[in-house]
């Protein structure tokens, strides 16, 4: 199933809301040396009718809105999502999300954990008061998502791969906590 222009993802799960391609990383206790360790990787293309929450996670989530619009509501404020937006779901605040019908969403996500989280996802400008930022995304943060789902079997890769994606990413003056 095609992702978007030219880029193809193998071992699609079609759910009642969407189709997910989700990586599932083990974290070695290597990596949870570190400060901050991948947990998934993947990929999804919303339908029409997507609409998730409001709940809560256990863990950091970095979503890149590739294609489509949407809305993205996080203590109690809305955000407009667009193609080339990042936002980020952080442990245990309620968050809700859903797409236009007209223009389903399809977006990259990456699932991590470890005591460095918020320090790294304040260098996008990330923060749980301002968990979303607008036209973020450019052709290395894909690269760097498809280089970590097709590399994603080792520690050091999986570690790299992740890291890659945050520099992608990373402003040029970053938010200090």
């Amino acid at each position: 199933m095609e992702l978007v222009k030219g880029i193809q993802l193998e071992h699609w799960n079609e759910h009642e809301h969407e189709w997910l391609a989700i990586y599932p990383l083990q974290p070695t206790d290597f990596e949870k040396q570190h400060g901050i360790w991948p947990l998934r990787i993947g990929a999804n293309i919303a339908k029409p009718h997507y609409h998730i929450g409001p709940r809560v996670t256990h863990n950091y989530y970095l979503l890149c809105v590739l294609e489509g619009t949407g809305t993205f509501i996080q203590q109690k404020k809305q955000y407009h999502l667009q193609p080339n937006d990042i936002f980020c779901l952080f442990p245990q605040v309620i968050h809700e999300y859903y797409c236009d019908p007209q223009q389903p969403i399809k977006k990259l996500i990456l699932a991590f954990d470890g005591k460095q989280a918020l320090a790294t996802l304040a260098r996008l400008g990330l923060t749980p008061e301002h968990p979303h930022m607008p036209n973020r995304v450019v052709d290395r943060t894909i690269s760097a998502f498809l280089n970590l789902i097709h590399q994603h079997q080792q520690a050091l890769a999986r570690l790299h791969g992740m890291y890659a994606i945050f520099q992608s990413l990373e402003l040029p003056t970053p938010l200090v906590l």
